[in-house]
């Protein structure tokens, strides 16, 4: 089941699209295209938004289990990442190590949230630092989702910075449609981040 966050995010896509696009590509306008400037741009705010959003409450359900005694492979994780750069104690390496640091549940939270509300844009290290940290493996990022979102970010930097009318913008279907991957692909990874939130360990270990 998606997140609200998720919900929310293809909700604000879609009425962007709906009010900004026109989806007949052979008879886009020097207008239109502008208007898919705005879409780009806009689409970009919303999802940064939506993954920072979504990293948050993650982080913050996963400490909350911890603390509850309860699975949950983003707690850990979080509570690993604090300790390595916390350099006092043992870094927890096994399960039971991470009850060691119960003291230390709200700082290392307090500590990842500050990291994600520094963070400005979302090029694909700006993702891999988000989502790192909160348990999820390199193998179960959604396909192509980090190379979309980079060449998104590398779109919409000149986009921002460059008068809309100095340059023919790209047809607004291919705009919109570039986007909506990007959607559904988040969508796959709202599905992992759930998993994460609430499991632990997330696959056996080998013999």
């Amino acid at each position: 089941m998606p997140s609200s966050n998720w919900v929310s995010l293809e909700g604000k896509i879609l009425e962007l699209s709906k009010a900004l696009i026109n989806d007949d590509a052979d008879l886009a306008s020097d207008e239109d295209s502008i208007r898919a400037v705005a879409f780009l741009i806009l689409s970009s705010g919303a999802i940064e938004q939506y993954i920072e959003d979504r990293c948050r409450a993650v982080a913050r359900s996963g400490i909350g289990r911890l603390k509850r005694s309860l699975p949950s492979a983003s707690g850990t994780s979080l509570v690993t990442w604090g300790a390595s750069k916390n350099g006092v104690r043992q870094v927890p390496i096994h399960p039971e190590d991470v009850a060691e640091y119960y003291d230390q549940y709200g700082v290392f939270l307090d500590s990842y949230l500050k990291s994600v509300n520094d963070n400005h844009g979302i090029n694909a290290k700006d993702f891999y630092r988000l989502v790192y940290p909160i348990g999820i493996r390199t193998d179960d990022v959604p396909a192509g989702l980090p190379d979309k979102l980079q060449s998104l970010s590398q779109e919409r930097d000149p986009a921002v910075h460059t008068t809309p009318r100095t340059r023919r913008f790209q047809h607004p279907p291919d705009v919109k449609s570039r986007i909506l991957e990007i959607v559904e692909l988040l969508g796959d990874l709202d599905d992992v981040l759930a998993v994460a939130e609430t499991n632990f360990p997330l696959r056996s270990a080998t013999p």
